[in-house]
């Protein structure tokens, strides 16, 4: 059985895998922590996919956007360039 794994406080899908057997009840499968039995939506560009405990669902949330300082701007922020049209 495939399972899904997020990360243990950032709750964010990190890949799949494969559950073990119950050797102690046949039929069952053993979940690890940080992981579950239902599978996420598919990736949708700048979002992350995130899981909700509380809910038992995944969710989108959007990716976070990091300005890094430029050093030779003596630490001023440096916006980042804009996508071109041109592929």
């Amino acid at each position: 059985m495939r399972i899904f794994h997020y990360h243990p406080y950032a709750l964010i899908y990190i890949g799949q895998g494969l559950a073990d057997a119950d050797r102690e009840t046949p039929g069952e499968w053993i979940v690890p922590a940080y992981a579950t039995k239902i599978e996420p939506p598919p990736q949708i560009e700048n979002n992350l996919i995130v899981f909700d405990i509380e809910a038992q669902a995944w969710k989108y949330q959007p990716m976070p956007i990091v300005v890094v300082p430029d050093p030779d701007t003596n630490g001023e922020e440096v916006q980042p360039p804009e996508a071109s049209a041109e592929g």
